[in-house]
């Protein structure tokens, strides 16, 4: 059995010829940030003992409670984690030999009123096989609090909870043989739910606003209740210079989800819901296989294939709730939904590597796909207020795509420079696909829309680099990649006249659309002493688009310059201490010639930048043999903005946050460890008017005990 001692003061034992990890963290009770991972790794305790070694069981006790005001919805959604006490068992393993080469692990977890729990067994042979079994829960938070208007500081509060969950659950049931010299076979089963309610980005609208003008800032939440069911069988063996691979999944998902938008409310009669029953079922069938062949030292040779089919059912009824209230025109109501869709996929791979030398490897590769897709659905429309009528008339629906993709790559690599690896890539891709569309009433022999929509795809991306090794103390990265997408559109057929300049022609507007980048990076690490290490970062990206709508001159429509700096600094000064420094500032921004239209248009629409910077760091002591403190501080602005809400809609970020944090880690002996663990964080909004913002103090401790 062998320790190993990780960064951040966590223990991991690597035990068996099958290498099975396994890991205890006793630096903190929190998720750690980016930064806190990186911290160095502290010396040995003075009081180690072989002795102390063989501790590879432990037992973990904890608990806490975030002190939060504000916006708790906000704090719980950004920081996983409840807003008040929540306690248990941090984490429980053990571990016992069986049969000399073989082993029985248990693993554990439980924080209560956070809903994290988890339990994982294993029985593991090298030279048999294993069986594996386990269940784990977790909860993802949403705030529900919706948009706000900053013309007249209008914002909904109050109309549900909008401290949203979902409760996420996985079962699962693994088995495998593992003879020598005999085929591997291996066996899962995982059941998955997702059940709770979440954010929506579908408002509802409203007309308290200056104007009486609709707008659609009302907030909406999902009810979703979700079952998916996972077979899978795979087997591999090794023949020759050959391994092969087959393998089989049956995936089955069974979905009941309600969405419920808002409608007006706080005003009076006209307020609604208008909620809506969402069902799809979907079972899928994939079979697939490989074969890895090595021909000779110079040449190895790899295929893949896969077939799945999709077979997806769809159900549903979007009501008025109350039904007395005036029925909108933007309220489509429809009951007796049905439909779905069959897909088919076919995908190939073919892969080949060839190393004429030490210094070159040469890596083609091929990989086609086929993909047919057909869909249909019909439904009723709902009429009236006080009496709701189903309309006889069924509204009919159904598309039909076929698409045709392949794509080809060259991967070149020459190491024959001393200190020097240069590396290319060439990449290429076709995509030709068609869509037929048709709607109608009572039947599809007559559509009232029949719509045929062609296009073909070509993307190219080429892309060189280099790594340079000058000293032990410094290494660099380059590299350049320019990637062109051109994308053609035909559209043959058009509405009720079937005739290519009809006017109704939504969406099928686009007769050209294509996408330029370039992209240039740089990275540089550089020690210029043993305990002191930089690590810089540049990435320069400029983006075109040019788009040609049907039957009108082409445009440059859009161009994106992005700049990104980064620096990150780890120094220990003296044996006792370290320190982190990191930051990063990005420069992003997107412009339209739509920007520079006046007169009524003046302000629809503006620039979109998306610049922010970071910054952070972590200061460790060793104040003593047995006691550790770390101390963190990150920051993050975003300052983009821009309050056009008088003539369309706000875009932009507008956030600061503050967050620090410090551990202090105390081994009472060498089986027993505390670490208590206090956070602070401060979060302001402006895109919300303030609704946002929130102010949180956490606190936790957690009790660990090896044996």
């Amino acid at each position: 059995m062998k320790r190993i001692r990780t960064e951040g003061g966590c223990l991991r034992w690597i035990s068996g010829p099958g290498a099975l990890l396994l890991g205890a963290c006793v630096a903190g009770i929190t998720p750690a940030s980016a930064a806190d991972s990186k911290a160095p790794a502290k010396a040995a305790d003075a009081d180690d003992s072989a002795e102390d070694f063989e501790l590879v069981n432990w037992v973990e006790f904890g608990g806490g409670a975030n002190f939060v005001t504000g916006d708790k919805g906000q704090f719980q959604a950004q920081k996983g984690e409840r807003s008040g006490s929540f306690g248990g068992l941090e984490g429980f393993h053990y571990e016992q030999p069986v049969d000399q080469k073989g082993i029985f692990s248990i693993d554990g977890r439980g924080i209560f009123d956070n809903h994290d729990y988890s339990v994982n067994l294993e029985l593991s042979h090298p030279d048999k096989g294993f069986v594996r079994v386990g269940y784990s829960e977790y909860r993802s938070y949403y705030d529900g609090l919706g948009g706000y208007l900053p013309s007249n500081g209008l914002i909904f509060k109050g109309l549900f909870n909008n401290e949203l969950a979902v409760d996420r659950t996985h079962t699962y049931f693994e088995a495998g043989i593992t003879r020598p010299n005999k085929p591997k076979v291996t066996f899962r089963y995982d059941l998955e739910t997702r059940d709770g309610e979440k954010d929506t980005t579908h408002w509802g609208q409203t007309t308290l606003t200056p104007g009486a003008l609709q707008k659609k800032i009302v907030p909406g939440y999902r009810d979703l209740d979700e079952t998916r069911h996972i077979f899978a069988v795979d087997v591999r063996h090794e023949v020759s210079n050959t391994e092969f691979g087959l393998g089989g999944r049956y995936d089955l998902q069974l979905n009941k989800d309600q969405r419920n938008v808002f409608q007006q409310p706080t005003q009076g009669t006209t307020a609604r819901i208008l909620t809506t029953d969402e069902g799809i079922n979907s079972d899928m069938y994939n079979v697939h296989a490989f074969t890895d062949t090595k021909l000779s030292d110079q040449w190895r040779f790899t295929t893949g294939y896969s077939f799945t089919t999709l077979h997806s059912v769809l159900t549903g009824d979007r009501v008025n709730t109350p039904i007395v209230t005036p029925l909108s025109a933007t309220d489509t109501r429809f009951a007796n939904l049905g439909g779905g869709s069959d897909l088919k996929q076919y995908v190939a791979n073919i892969n080949l590597m060839y190393t004429p030398s030490k210094t070159w490897s040469v890596v083609p590769a091929i990989r086609i796909e086929k993909d047919n897709l057909d869909g249909s659905s019909t439904d009723n429309v709902i009429a009236g207020t006080a009496v709701q009528t189903i309309s006889p008339v069924t509204q009919y629906a159904n598309s039909e795509k076929g698409s045709l993709f392949v794509a080809e790559s060259l991967d070149v690599r020459y190491t024959g420079v001393t200190n020097w690896v240069f590396y290319t890539r060439l990449e290429f891709s076709q995509d030709q696909s068609d869509l037929r569309e048709n709607f109608g009433t009572n039947t599809l022999f007559a559509p009232t829309i029949k719509r045929d929509t062609e296009w073909n795809r070509l993307v190219q991306k080429y892309s060189i680099g280099a790594n340079w090794y000058p000293t032990r103390k410094v290494n660099v990265a380059a590299q350049y990649y320019h990637r062109m997408s051109d994308n053609n559109y035909d559209n043959p057929v058009d509405s009720t006249s079937n005739a290519v300049t009809s006017g109704d022609r939504f969406p099928a507007y686009l007769g050209e659309q294509n996408f330029d980048i370039d992209d240039v990076n740089l990275r540089a690490t550089w020690r210029p002493i043993p305990t002191l290490t930089a690590v810089s970062r540049y990435d320069y990206q400029l983006s075109r688009v040019y788009t040609r709508p049907e039957q009108l001159a082409g445009i440059e429509s859009a161009t994106n310059r992005r700049h990104i700096f980064g620096e990150a600094v780890s120094w220990t000064p003296i044996n006792w201490m370290f320190i982190q420094a990191n930051g990063n500032y990005v420069l992003d921004e997107t412009h339209s010639p739509v920007e520079d239209l006046t007169g009524a248009m003046t302000g629809v629409v503006l620039s979109a930048p998306n610049n922010y910077w970071t910054a952070g760091g972590v200061l460790g002591f060793v104040l003593d043999k047995k006691t550790d403190l770390q101390t963190s501080y990150s920051y993050y602005k975003a300052d983009d903005y821009v309050n056009n809400s008088t003539v369309g809609m706000p875009y932009g970020a507008g956030a600061r946050q503050h967050e620090v944090g410090a551990t202090l880690t105390r081994r009472i002996s060498k089986n027993l460890r505390w670490n208590l663990r206090y956070a602070y964080s401060k979060y302001t909004d402006q895109t919300s008017g303030g609704a946002y913002n929130y102010e949180a103090h956490g606190i936790r401790s957690s009790i660990q005990y090896r044996f």
